[in-house]
């Protein structure tokens, strides 16, 4: 090979590779933005309209969970309203990385636990705000950040947020698995009255008193429930009113009184009621006699 080859074939090998690196594919994933097209049916001719792009909560300050860096899911009233609902333990066993455990143990909290936490502990590695107001017992009796939603009626929900992993720094120390937000309603144009029942003695009632207008906006809520028989094991009663007083104010802004009164009995295996071990009748240790303690003793 001629030296003069030799050089043509080294410069175009060099700029072979300088064009080349110069004009390098980049491999970096784009991700489009999501467009919602609709058409209208009828003739040929229709054409179809493409809405422009949804702004992502993720983006944008707000007080919504949705707009927080993690897994959220806001549930609503009418979501709810659709749910066969038995217990608060309904509400989370749909959501997508829940585990609830009902011990069986009449109003004790149940076990509620996400991201693999255990659900052996009265849900103390999630965090519960009922209207701001933190759910968890730090000290309680059964274990720390123990949470009870027992007192929780169904139909006074407006909305359940959660978080899934410990992303919300307002919901402190006990949101290791996730954390959950649960808004109460502040009105309703009507008022409501049932009474349901089903086997094993079981009947619930609940009436709503509700009403909209430019003063004093009132939400109140009465339950009555019991159940029994075999199937639970034991007997269950509750009774619960909840009240709320909205009252608006100037600029836009509200004022919410919020009082809730709350009581409940169980029997379940391993649990005696309080009251039945005090109506035990105990017989007192009869008295000795004069005759019989003056007796003397004989020897054998």
């Amino acid at each position: 090979m001629t030296p003069l080859l030799t050089r043509l074939l080294a410069s175009a090998s060099v700029l072979g590779a300088t064009t080349i690196s110069g004009h390098a594919i980049d491999t970096t994933a784009v991700e489009l933005e999501e467009l919602q097209v609709t058409a209208q049916g009828g003739s040929a001719a229709s054409a179809a309209t493409v809405a422009a792009p949804s702004s992502d909560p993720k983006t944008r300050l707000s007080p919504s969970a949705l707009a927080l860096p993690a897994n959220s899911t806001v549930i609503d009233a009418a979501e709810i309203a659709r749910l066969p609902v038995q217990s608060y333990g309904d509400l989370f066993r749909p959501v997508a990385g829940f585990d609830v455990s009902n011990y069986g143990q009449g109003g004790v909290g149940y076990g509620i636990a996400l991201r693999g936490f255990s659900d052996a502990e009265h849900g103390r590695d999630v965090a519960v705000f009922i209207d701001g107001v933190p759910v968890n017992e730090v000290s309680s009796i059964h274990t720390p950040n123990y949470v009870d939603l027992n007192p929780l009626i169904p139909e006074t929900i407006r909305s359940i947020s959660i978080v899934r992993g410990p992303f919300s720094v307002e919901a402190g120390d006990a949101n290791l698995g996730g954390s959950i937000f649960i808004e109460t309603k502040q009105a309703e144009p009507f008022s409501t009255l049932g009474v349901s029942g089903g086997s094993f003695d079981t009947v619930r009632s609940l009436a709503t008193f509700s009403q909209l207008g430019p003063g004093i906006q009132p939400f109140l809520a009465y339950e009555g429930y019991g159940t029994g028989g075999y199937r639970e094991n034991g007997d269950l009663g509750r009774y619960n009113a909840f009240n709320k007083v909205t009252i608006p104010l100037d600029l836009g802004s509200s004022l919410s009184l919020r009082a809730q009164a709350y009581g409940t009995r169980f029997g379940q295996p391993g649990y005696v009621e309080r009251d039945l071990v005090r109506a035990l009748s105990h017989r007192a240790p009869r008295p000795m006699t004069p005759m019989a303690a003056a007796r003397p003793c004989r020897p054998s």
